[in-house]
């Protein structure tokens, strides 16, 4: 089986976890309190930054958006923006490693069906790094995918490295001091 040919079970999976977590946040309410998190981590030491990095490499290899995960270490850990951000850039490094060193092993050039996904491999192959940077900026776009586009057209890692982690960090940066400013 292709990895375009699973396309309805990776939603029928997307849904259900989708629907697993909503039950817990209803069904637990301390889930729902930010103080109970803190007070989770706060004496574990290293540990819940090691999961939460192998929690955004795991993102990317299944193609879950991390930005709520760089969120919800943001507000893990609220007095260490500085932490989080370099915590956010070392996933999207190992991300955009593993995206890239394993994209034809994966198929990647199958993965842009429809005139959508191949309109946007175009313009990401015909504009390179400024292309996949200003993808990755942006907070609607999926960067991974953006990653496995840049991947699949045969991106050098010179100039696909710096594309990532440019865009990334300016997207990470955003998201974290601003939701810092909200809180």
């Amino acid at each position: 089986m292709s990895f375009h040919g699973n396309r309805w079970g990776r939603r029928l999976t997307w849904l259900l976890l989708l629907l697993l977590g909503l039950a817990a946040l209803l069904g637990v309410p301390e889930l729902r309190d930010p103080r109970w998190w803190s007070d989770l981590v706060a004496g574990a030491g290293l540990w819940p930054w090691l999961l939460l990095l192998a929690l955004q490499c795991a993102c990317a290899v299944l193609m879950l958006p991390s930005l709520p995960l760089v969120l919800a270490s943001a507000l893990l850990f609220p007095e260490q923006p500085g932490k989080v951000l370099l915590l956010a850039l070392v996933g999207v490094l190992c991300s955009a490693l593993l995206i890239h060193a394993n994209a034809a092993w994966l198929q990647l050039d199958r993965l842009a069906t429809g005139s959508r996904w191949q309109q946007a491999q175009r313009w990401i192959g015909r504009h390179g790094s400024p292309a996949l940077c200003l993808w990755c900026m942006a907070p609607l776009l999926p960067s991974d995918l953006g990653c496995y586009l840049a991947a699949a057209a045969k991106m050098p890692l010179r100039r696909y490295l710096p594309a990532v982690l440019i865009g990334e960090s300016v997207l990470c940066a955003g998201a974290i001091w601003g939701l810092r400013s909200l809180a």
